[in-house]
């Protein structure tokens, strides 16, 4: 790559806000692709075959998440797990390293994760790398979600001099929904325990 287009790169970077697209495949070989899934269930007549589906789907998606919480997962399970994870880190260390050393002013520090997975595996490796991030809800008794949180910024003084700055943060957006989400009757959506 020449010098120019890396000048580029680095001017779009400092002028643009970050958004990313994450989607099936990305929590491989942790979580499998569901490929054909929606398909199959929408076509499948037969009751007994769609329980079947739905089995497979909560086998494979929703007890990793579960043993996730749990501090269960075992065996090769575990070591993908770790890679998956490895994988997420090296991403989400480079942008919070990028948005640190932002030099613009003018916009935040903030990237925006946009995601079709359920799972909890960017929560996780957030979390595990001490890197900030919104999910949405605010409160830690009873959180509730809203989308009012997703414009929060973060900011550190320092022990000396007071010296304010502001702090890298994900914005994480999950389309879908978490598997780690509840739909109270009042319509809240809230952070639910397995």
């Amino acid at each position: 790559m020449s010098n120019f287009n890396i000048q580029k790169v680095k001017e779009i970077i400092q002028s643009s806000n970050l958004n990313f697209l994450i989607g099936a495949g990305l929590s491989t070989p942790f979580l499998p692709l569901l490929n054909d899934i929606e398909t199959r269930l929408c076509s499948e007549t037969d009751e007994a075959k769609k329980i079947e589906i739905y089995k497979d789907y909560f086998k494979k998606v929703m007890l990793p998440n579960k043993q996730i919480i749990e501090n269960s997962l075992a065996g090769n399970l575990k070591i993908d797990f770790q890679k998956t994870c490895d994988n997420y880190k090296d991403f989400f260390v480079l942008i919070s390293l990028i948005l640190l050393n932002r030099r613009s002013t003018i916009l935040s520090k903030q990237a925006n994760i946009f995601t079709t997975n359920i799972d909890i595996v960017i929560e996780t490796v957030l979390e595990n790398c001490n890197l900030n991030y919104n999910d949405g809800f605010s409160g830690q008794l009873n959180p509730s979600f809203s989308l009012s949180n997703f414009k929060k910024s973060i900011y550190k003084r320092s022990l000396h001099f007071e010296n304010i700055s502001e702090l890298p943060i994900f914005n994480l957006v999950k389309i879908h929904g978490s598997l780690n989400w509840q739909l109270k009757e009042e319509g809240i959506i809230s952070r639910i325990q397995f």
